[in-house]
């Protein structure tokens, strides 16, 4: 589906039930996303949401099951309580600004495998947001520790060196792998 660039809001359950609904572009014309606009649409896998939206309703993506990421944009200042429950494959929320306030202490509460991304310099937002944990892609915050075994045996590398090259990695329980992987990929 394609909004038109006349449409300015997405009212309250306007999508709602939509199963068939796999994905949606929002004009740059719209400011805001209604209480449980998209509740219910199991299907829904892509959603854009442009520069424009301000607001995000409560329950506005409740039960989107199909919903693997998401992305804010910066100039939304409200985000309603709830805004992802039931999204159970959502695993990336993604922020391009500022951490705006939330409704509620939770936006989402049975996905343990969502993390909130953050741009660099991104201000307002501590450790967790919405009950998710935080990730800085540009750093390593998803490593906990590196340690060398030093009970492993030592091995030839075939020039006459000896490594130990055992490593041990703590990584939390609740930081999606791909990013765990990311930091990994950048370090020595």
């Amino acid at each position: 589906i394609t909004i038109p660039n006349s449409v300015t809001s997405i009212g309250k359950r306007a999508f709602e039930d939509c199963s068939n609904l796999t994905s949606i572009t929002i004009p740059n014309s719209v400011t805001s996303i209604g209480v449980t606009a998209f509740r219910d649409c199991s299907n829904l896998t892509n959603i854009t949401i442009p520069d424009s939206v301000t607001s995000i309703g409560s329950r506005a993506f409740e039960n989107c099951t199909s919903l693997t990421s998401i992305t804010i944009p910066k100039n939304v200042t409200d985000i309603g309580a709830l805004a992802f429950q039931g999204c159970k494959e959502l695993r990336i929320i993604n922020f391009l600004g500022d951490s705006p306030p939330v409704n509620s202490p939770v936006i989402i509460s049975d996905s343990p495998r969502a993390a909130i991304r953050i741009k660099p310099n991104a201000t307002g937002f501590g450790e967790v947001f919405g009950g998710l944990p935080i990730i800085d892609p540009d750093s390593i915050t998803s490593i906990q520790s590196v340690e060398l075994d030093t009970e492993i045996e030592q091995f030839p590398d075939g020039n006459g060196g000896i490594h130990n090259v055992k490593v041990t990695v703590k990584v939390r329980s609740d930081i999606p792998v791909e990013f765990v992987t990311k930091s990994l990929n950048g370090t020595t």
